[in-house]
């Protein structure tokens, strides 16, 4: 992809722009992007704008931190490279692009839209808008299950209302004019535009054709790994991420999905990776002993005993309400595990009109329990 766009030198430079760097971004796209670049023989060099984010003992090129803004103490007008990658999907940032474009004419200067059609701005395709409304209907519902109240059937009807009018002002709440000509204006300094799934794409044009010319569909990679365990006979479901981030994850949905999979399915058991609190513990705990005890809490995990979890097992599973390009999902699908998901853009590429996994019709614990009931 590159080698055809820098200068003919001895070691081409690439320059990678992110908010931070930490050891998951390590092993996601930031982390496989810079490792694969330095495969091919560039220097890299990865810029984080956070503090606190710039530390990764293993990254074996550097990574410094910089001012948000140019100008500052460290400026912008220090970094030459062949090739900036950056992951801003933000057009305050033109700025960055206009001084990287002066002091480097010959650049290629590549936006990783790693935004999931999630754009700042603009309209979404008719699938996006109806996944929308079934995840707010989820919410909504989510929301007021606590109270007795709102879990008397009279209020099924007003739940579903209110969830569509969120849903329907959306597309005719009035434009931000002036927000989507600075965007448009930000995406067209791009030499090219990479973006993670073919829905977010089909976003991304709807609101800006003048970049289609531009625009490439490429997936977030993984790590690639020899997996020589067997999938067929093992009953064993794997959820991966961040089970603290309860608007992302819905960590409460996954437990008690899981806990009911394992009431109906005795000689089946689960391995939940990654961060949780108490709630989803309490979950668990207050399930009876012969479901308690199929419930492995494993926590944060290095990024090779996560895969060798996720090669212990048969699917992979994820309620979450929305995400950016699942890498776990990608990795679980290398590994060799069926998918269960809710009906997020990325999941519809990666299950592969269900040659590797089950999309639920909509995000609700119910529909999520059928799908895992049909692997």
């Amino acid at each position: 992809m590159y080698s055809s766009t820098v200068k003919a030198t001895t070691n081409p430079r690439a320059v990678e722009v992110c908010t931070g760097y930490d050891e998951a971004s390590h092993f996601k796209d930031p982390g496989l992007i810079a490792g694969e670049l330095q495969r091919l023989g560039y220097d890299v060099t990865c810029l984080v704008a956070q503090k606190g984010l710039a530390g990764v003992p293993y990254a074996t090129w550097p990574v410094e931190l910089v001012p948000g803004i140019p100008g500052a103490t460290t400026s912008w007008d220090s970094y030459s490279a062949d090739v900036f990658l950056i992951y801003f999907i933000k057009s305050p940032q033109l700025q960055w692009v206009s001084i990287i474009r002066k002091n480097n004419p010959h650049a290629r200067i590549i936006l990783k839209c790693d935004s999931d059609g999630l754009l700042p701005t603009g309209r979404v395709t008719v699938r996006s808008r109806a996944a929308r409304y079934q995840r707010d209907l989820i919410w909504f519902r989510e929301i007021a299950s606590p109270h007795v109240m709102f879990q008397r059937p009279v209020w099924r009807a007003p739940l579903r209302i209110a969830a569509y009018l969120a849903w329907l002002i959306v597309p005719v709440r009035p434009p931000d004019r002036s927000r989507s000509l600075a965007l448009k204006k930000y995406l067209e300094s791009f030499d090219r535009i990479v973006i993670e799934s073919t829905e977010a794409a089909q976003n991304l044009l709807l609101n800006f054709p003048g970049v289609a010319e531009k625009t490439v569909v490429v997936p977030n990679g993984v790590l690639q790994r020899n997996s020589p365990l067997p999938h067929e006979n093992r009953k064993s479901v794997v959820a991966v991420g961040r089970f603290t981030d309860h608007p992302q994850k819905r960590p409460l949905v996954a437990g008690r999905v899981l806990c009911r999979f394992l009431e109906r399915h005795p000689d089946w058991i689960v391995d939940i990776v990654g961060p949780y609190d108490a709630e989803l513990e309490r979950i668990i705990h207050r399930s009876p002993p012969s479901i308690r005890e199929r419930v492995q809490l494993h926590g944060p995990c290095p990024n090779d005993e996560t895969r060798a979890i996720m090669a212990n097992s048969s699917i992979y599973f994820s309620a979450s309400a929305f995400e950016g390009f699942s890498v776990a999902m990608a990795e679980a699908v290398w590994e060799g595990c069926s998918v269960v998901s809710t009906p997020i853009p990325s999941a519809w590429d990666l299950v592969a009109d269900g040659r590797s996994g089950t999309i639920a019709a909509t995000f609700s614990e119910d529909d999520l329990l059928a799908a895992l009931a049909l692997k």
